[in-house]
């Protein structure tokens, strides 16, 4: 009875937090890429390294992340905690020209907060450097300076791709330039990146959604609202603002549809002509949060896309792991044949109800269900993806 008494009045025993640190990837003369790394309380099982979007940046969830009432440059949609706890380390990074997160995105407010991204974290001059060949070569320099470090370089490594790092990943992968343990994709095309964006840039999902709504809903114009109940989609936030943003206005006709399909589709050619010239000089600026950044790619970025023609299935071909693509439901682009898999005997699809694209939903940070989905699909290629190869000797870089 004693003991049970005790029992009752002693705290629970709470999960010790990751152990944070970060190391230092050099991937070019003058240039390196600081690694976030997270360790669990115990011996880690594995490495899983995450390879970032097309944005760049470490933190897959940063924008709606900076907009929490705290910003936790820890947090990362939940997936540390959740990665951790399953015994894993992890190892967040961005892209060249991007300092730490958690050294430049200080403020009381969003504002502020993306104010001091845009204006301290971000280096211009190597941001102007950025295209889709460094990209690939940068993800390749991070997955073997984490190999290379006696801390690391012994666990197998498990990559977890965002949206176009699929590419990055299963292109070095597929090549036999990295020999991850499996492969997960969130969001991670299976297509060739030039139909991706073909299919961005033409503006697909929101003309093929608002013809449906017209097909089923056959009246003289349709309001925002209309449009997602005629086409049964279920609107996230940031899916209604590309819809305003493509049609320009918060009601369609027909022939608005027609007008704005037309535009858009010239808007496209008129980038494949520019950019099947040389364009490495040109460095194509942006904005975040509202704030303009200099330079965030290097416009020969969009050359190298448009020329890709290997879906990541077919890069896959050459690698033996285990990959499983995750899709959201509500994802914005176009969901993937379920037979898509089949030039690659050891990849399977999986879609996960009510989130979009970074498996997110409405709050733009993904629910615990899709968190728990990524961490099953980690789990499963771990277990039986052959191992790694050998960790190449420790060069002493931290």
């Amino acid at each position: 009875m004693l003991l049970a008494v005790c029992a009752t009045i002693l705290p629970a025993a709470v999960a010790a937090p990751p152990t944070y640190r970060q190391v230092l990837a050099p991937v070019e003369a003058g240039i390196d890429i600081p690694v976030d790394l997270y360790w669990p309380a115990n011996a880690p099982r594995a490495l899983v390294i995450v390879a970032p979007n097309s944005g760049g940046l470490a933190d897959p969830y940063f924008d709606p992340e900076l907009q929490q009432a705290t910003y936790r440059p820890d947090h990362r949609g939940g997936l540390v905690e959740a990665l951790t706890g399953q015994g894993y380390a992890v190892a967040f990074f961005s892209l060249r020209g991007f300092a730490p997160l958690r050294e430049c995105a200080h403020g009381d407010h969003f504002a502020a907060r993306a104010t001091d991204f845009a204006t301290h974290c971000v280096n211009s001059e190597v941001r102007g450097t950025a295209n889709l060949v460094t990209t690939t070569a940068d993800t390749e320099a991070v997955f073997h300076a984490l190999s290379a470090l006696t801390l690391t370089g012994k666990l197998p490594q498990v990559a977890l791709a965002f949206s176009e790092g699929m590419h990055h990943v299963t292109l070095l992968a597929g090549q036999g330039r990295i020999a991850p343990a499996g492969i997960v994709g969130a969001g991670g095309p299976t297509a060739p990146l030039s139909a991706l964006w073909a299919y961005q840039m033409q503006r697909g999902f929101y003309v093929r959604m608002v013809q449906k709504a017209f097909d089923r809903c056959r009246a003289p114009t349709l309001d925002l609202d209309r449009v997602f109940a005629c086409a049964e989609a279920r609107p996230l936030a940031a899916t209604r603002a590309g819809l305003q943003e493509f049609l320009g206005a918060t009601a369609v006709s027909p022939a608005t549809l027609a007008a704005r399909r037309q535009y858009a589709q010239a808007l496209y050619r008129q980038a494949l002509a520019h950019y099947a010239g040389d364009v490495s000089d040109e460095v194509m600026p942006g904005t975040f949060g509202g704030v303009r950044v200099p330079a965030v790619w290097n416009g020969s970025y969009y050359s190298q896309v448009f020329q890709t023609r290997a879906s990541t299935v077919v890069q896959l071909q050459g690698y033996t792991g285990k990959t499983i693509y995750l899709f959201g439901q509500l994802d914005y682009l176009q969901l993937p044949d379920p037979g898509a898999c089949a030039a690659s005997p050891r990849c399977s699809i999986r879609t996960i109800d009510a989130v979009g694209h970074g498996l997110e939903d409405e709050s733009g940070i993904p629910p615990a269900h899709a968190v728990q989905a990524i961490v099953d699909a980690v789990n499963t290629v771990s277990a039986i993806a052959p191992a790694p190869a050998a960790a190449a000797p420790d060069t002493g870089k931290r």
